[in-house]
């Protein structure tokens, strides 16, 4: 059984060295969580964050949330197959409404967001026009709303390019 402390964790994406950092199946605790999400707006290079199978509730993801609307290097950020709800998907749906950074959202397997959480994914959508790919498991008339508004995104980025 391999345990990190959030403080670790810090200390490793404070390094201008690590830009991806895949963390699967560590059981995070919220204060653990929180001083992670405290160093990711001042992570020098940190641009993949995956923090699957992790344990994550609502309050850690709402911590991840505001720490990656605050960075704007973070093009990704996988969140899949964790605690969270409604609750926690519509933080990072608020947090992401005017990210210019994250490119790539997963939230698969997050098996308690419900559709007032798609419904928030799909809102911010309207404000965010960087988000490019959102695997998740949804009914099919939110995944339909929500795929729509990506395959504009992703449409008006390869006209930029």
């Amino acid at each position: 059984k391999v345990e990190m402390t959030g403080k670790a964790l810090a200390a490793l994406i404070g390094s201008s060295t690590v830009k991806d950092l895949y963390i699967s199946r560590l059981a995070l605790n919220t204060e653990d969580v929180k001083a992670l999400a405290a160093a990711i707006p001042s992570s020098p290079a940190l641009k993949v964050l995956a923090l699957s199978h992790c344990n994550l509730n609502d309050e850690a993801c709402s911590a991840i949330a505001v720490a990656v609307h605050d960075s704007d290097k973070v093009e990704s950020l996988d969140l899949s197959c964790n605690n969270i709800s409604d609750e926690g998907c519509i933080a990072i749906a608020t947090a992401l409404t005017g990210n210019k950074s994250v490119k790539f959202l997963r939230l698969w397997g997050n098996v308690k967001i419900s559709n007032n959480g798609f419904d928030a994914l799909a809102d911010m959508l309207d404000n965010n026009t960087v988000l490019e790919r959102i695997p998740l498991m949804a009914p099919g008339e939110y995944k339909n709303r929500i795929d729509a508004k990506l395959v504009q995104n992703r449409s008006a980025a390869n006209q930029a390019a």
